[in-house]
């Protein structure tokens, strides 16, 4: 575990990680499963299942990117702010740092979803792009059910039923427009 003592708004406060830069993707970009309709009902993807994060996942705090590689005794704002394996707690205060070696649920009680059912990758056509997420469901139908109600006004969506398929680029499909028929780049 690395520590760093830091000031956040004025006040001491200790940043901690566990110096895996490599596998870090930003709270806001590191690939979630949705269990449910409801959008906090998520758990994050376990680091097997992703391989190594993206040098660059295009996020920035304070104008700090992601470090590069592996911790070089130096925490950023990106550590800080936007990090998934960092914490920041008061000085002397426990550190409880999140285990990425397997799912981790956004909603403590909503583990014991993902001992049934099976995971769904789900490729969408909305308002000229193209994109992917991921679902845990009990069915088909219910991967379906919940992939119309993520996207109402969804063009198309593909689910594919032979489980989580990590997507770094989801731009492999187009609509030509004269015919509309979909083809893969």
């Amino acid at each position: 575990m690395y520590k760093t003592n830091i000031l956040i708004a004025g006040q001491p406060a200790t940043l901690a990680c566990d110096g895996q830069c490599k596998k870090a993707w930003g709270i806001n970009r590191r690939p979630k499963l949705y269990l449910s309709k409801d959008f906090d009902d998520f758990c994050y993807m376990a680091d097997r299942e992703l391989g190594p994060a993206p040098e660059d996942p295009g996020t920035y705090e304070g104008g700090h990117p992601k470090p590069q590689d592996s911790f070089d005794g130096c925490h950023n704002k990106w550590c800080a702010r936007e990090c998934e394996r960092s914490e920041m707690v008061d000085r002397g205060q426990p550190i409880d740092l999140t285990d990425y070696s397997f799912r981790t649920c956004n909603i403590p009680d909503s583990q014991s979803k993902l001992s049934r059912g099976k995971d769904y990758t789900v490729k969408y056509w909305l308002d000229g792009t193209t994109g992917a997420f991921y679902l845990h469901a009990a069915t088909l139908w219910e991967a379906l059910d919940l992939a119309t109600w993520y996207l109402p006004n969804c063009t198309a969506v593909f689910i594919l039923d032979a489980g989580i398929t990590v997507i770094p680029e989801v731009e492999d499909y187009a609509v030509e427009d004269d015919d509309e028929k979909w083809t893969n780049n």
